[in-house]
């Protein structure tokens, strides 16, 4: 099935929103809040920010996709997980 350009921002403003209230009601990823902030600052560069996300799942840009991957910055915080089950995965802090 191919979806239309207004379909694929509907669906995109749809995944901002639970995104969106997902920080809302996270006490501990302040900046996280920031960065929402700054993107709906500007409304016209919030809005082109989907039109270009929803044109590169139209045309199936790989190179656009690889870009955004490439800009992916991530944040460690200090937890108190001591030898909890991840997915499979162990995670320890440094006293263990």
């Amino acid at each position: 099935m191919q979806y239309t350009h207004l379909q694929i921002e509907t669906m995109l403003h749809g995944a901002y929103k639970k995104l969106k209230s997902y920080y809302y009601y996270d006490k501990t990823l302040l900046f996280m809040k920031k960065k929402i902030a700054d993107l709906e600052w500007d409304d016209a560069r919030f809005h082109q920010i989907f039109g270009e996300l929803a044109d590169a799942i139209i045309s199936e840009d790989i190179e656009y996709f690889d870009e955004l991957i490439k800009n992916i910055d991530f944040y460690l915080s200090k937890s108190p997980i001591l030898h909890q089950h991840f997915r499979g995965y162990r995670w320890c802090n440094r006293s263990s």
